[in-house]
């Protein structure tokens, strides 16, 4: 059986850095017996290091657990995680947008029902696991497990909960269970964080007017995409076509809710 694993990037409001321009929720689906395998092998590269959880961002910074560490070591400790992921994840899954394209698109009027954009990411990422799912026949429901403590993660579960409910959406995309980990006792959300964190900066410099790359994210990005992926930027079509499909099912919740 397969399952999926997702994290998020760029969801912070505010601080030193300032809002952030892009949000973006990504992960990888893999069968569940080489996420048991990752999970093993991802402590034991951690624990040679004396590291308890691959945080990307605290990495490409140098700080935390990951202060003092030249190049050389953090080149092949990543790798090392990097080629763990290769070998054992299947697909890489992503869903990215433009917070400027966000509040363009999805108005104050429709918000309500379409979420915020952690919420938009995370539904964006279900349709691209549907897709990997209908590429490769693969009929059985996925389980979904997402970081825990994202803001607004509860829009997630009611967007989930109203898929399940859905004749017309519950069949087609195959999920079974949405649940929220604790990153620090999942590696397979940590390996998540790397791919979120990855497409998260490069969309920056490509479309959000950052100047400078991420050395470590786009290190990693590139090693990531060699394997299948589902994921691209949100462009303002299909943003658009998402409030639509959205607000449809609103109306369905609407009339399944009448006496």
């Amino acid at each position: 059986m397969f399952s999926a694993y997702f994290d998020e990037s760029g969801m912070h409001t505010g601080g030193s850095g300032g809002a952030s321009r892009m949000a973006v929720v990504a992960g990888f689906v893999a069968k569940d017996e080489q996420w048991a395998k990752l999970s093993d092998e991802w402590k034991v590269v951690l624990g040679r290091k004396h590291i308890d959880c691959f945080d990307m961002n605290k990495f490409e910074g140098g700080y935390g657990p990951f202060a003092g560490m030249d190049d050389n070591d953090k080149g092949v400790l990543l790798d090392q995680l990097l080629s763990l992921i290769d070998v054992r994840a299947t697909a890489g899954i992503a869903g990215g947008l433009l917070i400027s394209d966000y509040n363009e698109i999805i108005t104050d009027n429709v918000r309500r029902g379409v979420g915020e954009p952690y919420a938009v990411c995370g539904q964006l990422c279900l349709m691209r696991l549907r897709r990997w799912a209908d590429k490769h026949d693969y009929q059985e429901a996925i389980p979904l497990f997402f970081e825990d403590g994202a803001h607004h993660k509860g829009q997630l579960l009611t967007a989930f909960d109203l898929i399940k409910k859905h004749p017309k959406l519950n069949r087609p995309y195959r999920v079974s269970s949405l649940t929220f980990l604790d990153k620090r006792k999942h590696p397979a959300l940590q390996a998540a964080d790397i791919l979120a964190y990855a497409t998260y900066r490069r969309g920056l410099v490509s479309f959000g007017g950052e100047a400078k790359k991420a050395r470590w994210g786009e290190y990693a990005l590139e090693k990531l995409l060699r394997k299948e992926h589902f994921g691209e930027l949100a462009t303002k079509d299909s943003l658009r076509e998402f409030v639509e499909i959205m607000i449809a099912r609103t109306e369905y919740k609407k009339r399944k809710g009448k006496p």
